[in-house]
């Protein structure tokens, strides 16, 4: 009786997987718990690429930002006047900062079937060839059971009980998995922990279901975004100028939550730091610069800088003050005329090797600091010069410092407030 019922269930839900695939809709196994409570992981999503079906509260699969990149499905919160969508996942605090077009959905979900991808979801590529093993095996025991061999065997002695629970369970299990493996036989995907639903029928992509440090900050278009988790040449995501890192480094656990990326450990004795040359660094227009940091200890350190020393050449900053107690962001105006936000509103810097989240931002009027999401000071800057086209993470000499950076990133335009908030809640610990 309980094989039967475990059999009728495991038809079910494979019936609701496998049939709406013949009217070209597509299933998703889900693998991570961001679009919870509604969706959770071994869960399958069948979705129809129906674009006139858009609504607000409507599960969309979004196209990547840019080839190679991963495809995102998150709810539609907002329509906007312009057409576009405003997109969140269910279980994040903020909404995407990447509007979406109409043109960039690839579909809407249509069935949530509990439970039915849970094989795929732990076992991936092996759910077939575990199905076939299983009914292998539960084919062959009453063979084997009448070898005059084994016949003698305890583990085939009759039993009642054992006769009939030796084999249900085999035959349960074999048929979860070839229905699970099934919905995927046509071109499985098996995801990165990253990914939140993975595509399993024709093509080969892998959905994210959740707004990711790195994701967000690709969809925000940077200029560039360098992930620090290199010791010797750090690749730039976007394209533009990977980082030399010169002198001796080492590579440390991540700033990020949950990022099994790797930062980069910086030692002043070493005279450790990153480097590049490229003209489209150079800012004089509203811009923004980002980093991650942790320092157990330090009397002064650059964290990213652009420019030279002389006065009149700091295109933008980012550094502890002299005495190492608060961060600044600093930007030249003119020659004469310095902006440095943080200096008047200084908050004390806990170096006790916790990770912060340090942003400088230039508005076209003012420039601002933000430590950990929230803006720290402001001050009036109504203009920007720029500078030789150097680019630095950490400063060799007594400019440099102790500690460990990551996720660095700048961006031609002025993020929001809103977007740095963004940022903050998305990677913090």
């Amino acid at each position: 009786m309980t094989f039967v019922m475990v059999l009728m269930m495991v038809l079910t839900l494979g019936a609701w997987v496998l049939i709406p695939l013949a009217w070209g809709w597509d299933a998703y196994t889900v693998t991570s718990g961001s679009m919870t409570p509604l969706v959770r992981p071994g869960d399958v999503v069948v979705a129809a690429g129906d674009h006139d079906s858009v609504r607000v509260g409507t599960l969309v699969v979004v196209k990547p930002v840019r080839p190679g990149a991963q495809p995102v499905t998150h709810r539609v919160v907002e329509r906007l006047p312009d057409g576009s969508y405003r997109t969140k996942g269910d279980a994040n605090p903020q909404p995407d900062s990447r509007l979406i077009g109409p043109q960039e959905i690839i579909g809407t979900a249509r069935i949530v079937v509990p439970l039915a991808g849970l094989a795929q979801l732990y076992l991936g590529r092996g759910a077939p060839v575990a199905g076939i093993l299983l009914i292998t095996i539960s084919v062959l025991l009453p063979v084997l059971k009448k070898s005059p061999v084994l016949k003698k065997s305890p583990l085939f002695k009759k039993s009642p009980v054992r006769k009939k629970s030796r084999k249900q369970p085999a035959l349960a299990a074999a048929v979860v998995c070839v229905l699970a493996a099934s919905a995927g036989a046509a071109g499985t995907s098996w995801g990165t922990s990253r990914a939140a639903w993975t595509r399993s029928t024709s093509a080969s992509q892998t959905w994210a279901s959740t707004a990711f440090y790195y994701q967000t900050v690709v969809a925000s278009a940077p200029v560039s975004y360098w992930r620090m988790n290199n010791t010797a040449s750090i690749t730039d995501v976007m394209n533009v100028s990977p980082l030399t890192v010169s002198g001796t480094s080492a590579l440390a656990a991540s700033g990020l939550r949950g990022d099994p990326d790797p930062s980069l450990r910086f030692s002043k004795v070493a005279n450790t730091y990153a480097s590049s040359t490229n003209a489209a660094y150079r800012m004089t227009a509203p811009m923004t610069v980002a980093c991650w940091t942790s320092t157990n200890g330090v009397t002064f350190g650059r964290l990213v800088f652009k420019g030279t020393s002389t006065a009149g050449d700091v295109n933008y900053l980012l550094a502890f003050s002299t005495d190492g107690t608060y961060m600044r962001f600093v930007m030249d105006q003119t020659a004469s005329v310095r902006a440095t936000a943080g200096g008047a509103g200084k908050s004390d810097w806990a170096k006790d090797g916790t990770w912060k989240f340090v942003v400088g931002v230039y508005d076209g009027a003012m420039a601002r600091l933000y430590v950990n999401g929230v803006e720290k000071d402001a001050v009036t800057a109504t203009s920007m010069v720029g500078s030789n086209n150097r680019l630095a993470v950490n400063e060799s000499g007594t400019n440099a410092m102790d500690g460990d950076i990551d996720e660095v990133s700048i961006w031609n335009r002025a993020l929001s407030a809103a977007e740095v908030q963004n940022l903050w809640n998305i990677g913090k610990k």
